[in-house]
């Protein structure tokens, strides 16, 4: 079965005229048809290999892909069934904080609860908003990805000055 990264860099190599699976794998470095095979799912992507692909595609769907992978970090979001556009992603940003928005105020009265005087209802409402948060979060990153690659600018230079100026 393909993984989610191996998904991530076949779309990646089909819509880059520059970069081909031949430097793909001459960065890893693995032969055409064992990078082939990554990208199949008939061999995982080693640690090394996500990583070297990664810095060398310097493409964002891609490195968030890695960091998933590689790291647990939270990446982009893909809802099966729906559009891959930038109308989807402000779409389903807005229903993700939709429903964060709707249970919050119950979230911060069940959070500044004692935990020993939860509810077993304050107890899941906690685990569903924060269910909600990731999910808005991962919405957020998708639109901001979609926007960049609807408008046709390249997004790292923003990536890099959040990062310099409030990363952690």
């Amino acid at each position: 079965m393909q993984s989610k990264f191996g998904k991530q860099l076949d779309l990646f190599l089909e819509g880059n005229d520059q970069v081909k699976a031949k430097d793909v794998a001459e960065s890893v470095p693995v032969s055409e048809g064992q990078l082939s095979r990554m990208r199949k799912g008939d061999r995982q992507f080693t640690k090394q290999s996500v990583k070297a692909i990664a810095m060398m595609a310097h493409a964002i769907t891609v490195n968030y892909s890695a960091a998933r992978a590689n790291h647990g970090i939270i990446s982009f979001m893909i809802r099966p069934g729906r559009t891959d556009d930038v109308l989807q992603a402000f779409s389903q940003q807005e229903e993700e904080e939709d429903d964060r928005e709707n249970i919050q105020k119950s979230f911060i009265r069940a959070a500044t609860t004692e935990p020993k005087q939860r509810s077993n209802e304050q107890r899941l409402l906690i685990k569903q908003f924060l269910k909600e948060l990731i999910e808005e979060i991962g919405s957020e990153i998708t639109l901001f990805i979609r926007c960049c690659k609807y408008l046709r600018v390249d997004p790292q230079p923003f990536i890099d000055t959040y990062n310099e100026k409030l990363g952690g």
